[in-house]
């Protein structure tokens, strides 16, 4: 059977500067404008109070970030699947866990503490949290709560985004400079290939549509198409992008849960997508500051959505209304917000991990 060969696209010197270990001075540096404690788009007036649509709680939308006890940049929060209410942090200086909704955190012995976990992601069946970082190596975290790597590598250097299907056994999708790798399971190692190319521009985003095997999702930063679907279990890949520019400078992918399912793609300074059913894609950044918004992250059901800025702080949109500022803090240049987690619950918790740490909001009294 003759192989089948992985697809190129147009080359681009860009690559997402916000995925990148050690982005703050970077970012700040460069051509977009530095965000200010007054950011120069005006913010839509605070209401006190707001519905959790799924809880029916209250929502304060002008509360205070609460800055925790973790104080280093994280890039990556999950919850862990095999632990029920433990949380997990991705950080630059190994992986971090709490047991109190995000209050207070302690570093997980088991994860190396020189390595910059970069992506999380939950899969397989039983369902597993996988890790990956910038030196190239996916974790998987085993149900006794020991990190295993599982080898070999996809490819050098780092891996910026990590999809893992609800399958059993799962497929990986991992997301480089350059090239995202397929990876499956072959007895006790891993099998990956670089199934598209992009000369040098990040593979930004991945995500598995439905939890299974069979479609995916890949954004990629700068360069035509933007984003990639695949209908074959990853294995090829075609331009996903109707309704979009030519280009995006593309940050994060969230997949809602509804049929059929909705995906969520956020961008530096060019809008905030959603694709519904048909695969097209429309703007829905009204709200926003200049048009972006970094990680995103939904509650259950997707409603309310929240999105992370750069040095602009946390918005949050419910149903067909514009975005909204969520609570006072997190503005200014120090305030990249890097990674997002909804704790569901009574009384659900928001985190925001950011480039000096983790801060908390309260989203039910």
């Amino acid at each position: 059977m003759p192989r089948r060969r992985s697809l190129r696209f147009r080359p681009s010197l860009l690559v997402p500067l916000a995925l990148l270990p050690g982005l703050l001075g970077i970012i700040i540096a460069s051509s977009h404008t530095e965000p200010s404690s007054t950011p120069n788009t005006a913010s839509p007036t605070l209401v006190a109070t707001l519905t959790h649509p799924t809880t029916g709680v209250p929502v304060p939308t002008n509360g205070q970030w609460q800055p925790t006890n973790l104080t280093v940049q994280t890039d990556a929060l999950a919850t862990d699947p095999s632990d029920h209410g433990a949380l997990i942090a991705g950080t630059v200086q190994g992986m971090w866990r709490s047991d109190d909704g995000g209050g207070a955190w302690k570093r997980l012995l088991g994860y190396p503490m020189t390595s910059a976990v970069l992506a999380l992601a939950a899969g397989g069946n039983p369902r597993l949290l996988y890790a990956a970082d910038s030196d190239g190596v996916i974790r998987v975290r085993t149900k006794q709560g020991a990190w295993r790597a599982i080898g070999p590598s996809p490819a050098p250097g780092s891996i910026f985004s990590l999809a893992v299907s609800d399958t059993a056994p799962p497929v990986v999708l991992a997301g480089t400079a350059g090239a995202l790798y397929r990876g499956v399971q072959q007895g006790t190692r891993w099998q990956w290939r670089a199934v598209a190319h992009t000369d040098g521009s990040s593979f930004a985003a991945v995500t598995w549509l439905q939890g299974g095997a069979q479609s995916a999702l890949a954004a990629i930063f700068g360069i035509a198409p933007p984003v990639l679907v695949s209908h074959d279990g990853g294995r090829t890949w075609k331009d996903g992008s109707q309704g979009l520019p030519d280009t995006l400078p593309t940050v994060a992918m969230l997949h809602v849960d509804t049929t059929p399912a909705t995906i969520i793609l956020s961008t530096m300074g060019d809008g905030v997508w959603e694709r519904a059913a048909g695969g097209i894609w429309r703007e829905i950044s009204a709200g926003l500051p200049e048009r972006h918004a970094m990680p995103l992250v939904g509650s259950a059901e997707g409603n309310p959505l929240f999105a992370g800025t750069m040095g602009y702080g946390v918005y949050m949109k419910n149903g067909a209304n514009s975005w909204q500022r969520l609570g006072r803090g997190l503005t200014g240049p120090s305030y990249i917000v890097l990674s997002l987690l909804h704790v569901e619950g009574r009384r659900p918790i928001l985190l925001a991990g950011a480039g000096i740490g983790v801060y908390r909001y309260a989203l039910g009294r």
